[in-house]
């Protein structure tokens, strides 16, 4: 090796922590602390490319519960999370407008299931907790800032690396759901299946400031959603991803587990009411 190309493990630490690698390790084990059964770098296929592409971590709590197991009930969030250490803030702009002409509720990536015995169309469970409580703090445009040098003007720009980390995390989410109906062609034949609730939910998680702009100010806030619109197997859609800060971390795991939590409970009554 070159004597004058020699790096110092400090060198090699701030290169890594500024790459994003380390906050990634970070919350993989944050997750694993908490009882949650971590996945990292899955493989997924450019729909366009045809490469190999990787989402940084897959996650769900693990919670085996026999009696339930017996019952057959189960709700579930899997977390689908891409992590990037922003150098700039991002801000999330423009605020959603809920219409009657947009089936806004295709934008959570849920599958149900039911025996036939069991009545239950109630995606408004995880609906009505994640998007109607949070009508005003939904946005469908972002942006983050460059400055090729320290004099310059900052520019707003769609960074290339959070485009690709939302095309990725929806893919990954979408083909999660499709697979249900792909490996259950005997569903609505099978009156001893699960009574079901999953949300697949695409997370993008930044290490510093996300901003809200409302009326012509911004607001710092540690979560916010973000509205994604896009084509799938060509139909115009959309999808909700949840981008969050490291510092808004804890606090939107625990809420989220507290929700998983209740909708659960929401199945289980229905199933003994059923039973």
């Amino acid at each position: 090796m070159n004597e004058n190309a020699k790096i110092t493990t400090d060198e090699m630490l701030k290169a890594l922590s500024r790459s994003g690698y380390l906050l990634e390790a970070e919350i993989a084990k944050k997750l694993s602390d908490l009882s949650f059964f971590v996945e990292t770098n899955i493989v997924i296929e450019d729909p366009i490319s045809g490469k190999s592409r990787e989402i940084d971590i897959v996650a769900e709590y693990y919670d085996w519960n026999a009696p339930l197991s017996e019952l057959k009930v189960k709700a579930k969030i899997e977390f689908v999370f891409e992590v990037k250490n922003n150098l700039f803030p991002l801000v999330l702009l423009n605020e959603f407008d809920f219409s009657p002409r947009v089936e806004d509720w295709l934008g959570l990536k849920e599958i149900i299931t039911s025996p036939d015995n069991v009545k239950y169309d109630q995606y408004e469970n995880f609906y009505d907790s994640l998007i109607n409580t949070n009508k005003g703090h939904i946005f469908s445009q972002y942006c983050s800032f460059h400055k090729k040098k320290q004099n310059d003007e900052l520019m707003a720009l769609h960074p290339e690396n959070i485009h690709t980390s939302l095309a990725k995390l929806i893919q990954y989410c979408d083909e999660c759901v499709e697979r249900w109906g792909q490996d259950n062609e005997d569903i609505e034949v099978n009156p001893e299946r699960y009574l079901r609730h999953f949300l697949y939910m695409p997370v993008l998680l930044i290490k510093d400031d996300l901003y809200e702009l409302k009326d012509g100010e911004l607001k710092k806030v540690n979560s916010s959603i973000l509205v994604v619109n896009y084509y799938r197997n060509k139909q115009p859609t959309m999808a909700y991803v949840f981008v969050i800060t490291l510092r808004g971390f804890d606090d939107f795991i625990s809420k989220s587990l507290q929700l998983e939590n209740e909708v659960e409970n929401k199945l289980i009554s229905l199933k003994k009411k059923n039973a």
